[in-house]
Formats: C-alpha cells, structure tokens, sequence
C-alpha cells in the first residue's frame, strides 16, 4: 500500500466513513460505511485501475448519498402505509 485516504462526513443524519487505499500496480480499493444511530446499515465496497483518489471520493460520495436517499424514501413509504393502516383500524 502506498497512500491511504479516510474521511468522515454526515449526510441526512447518517455518518459515512470513507476509506481508500492504493496498491502500486492494482489501482484504488476502499469502501463506503453508512451508520444511522450507531447502527451499520450498508457497506459499499470500491476497486478501479484508476490512481484518482478525486475519482473515487466521487463516486464513493455519490453511491453513500443514493443509498441514503433510497432507503429515507423507503421509510416514509413505510411510514405512510403504517398510518393508513391505522387510520382503517
């Protein structure tokens, strides 16, 4: 390994943590952790060719925030249907 990049950030309430490695001759490896209250909800793993660190932060960011976004448009869904449930009841 010869660089390492890591990053915490907070979108929507989750906590994502990135982390990168390079390998000399194999590109960039690393992974997405998506925490929601303290709870590890999804892992997204990452491998390119590709040296860009810029690159896979990219698209690292954008795979964290679709997942996240899916999963809070679940929930309301969810959410609704439990109030309909109620309200028939």
């Amino acid at each position: 390994m010869t660089n390492a990049y890591a990053s915490i950030s907070v979108y929507r309430g989750w906590v994502v943590s990135l982390t990168l490695d390079s390998t000399p001759g194999q590109g960039l490896e690393g992974c997405a952790l998506m925490q929601f209250e303290g709870v590890c909800m999804e892992r997204l793993a990452y491998a390119s060719a590709s040296q860009s660190f810029d690159e896979a932060l990219t698209v690292l960011g954008q795979e964290a925030e679709a997942f996240v976004d899916r999963w809070h448009v679940m929930a309301a869904a969810r959410q609704e249907e439990q109030q309909a449930e109620l309200v028939e009841a």
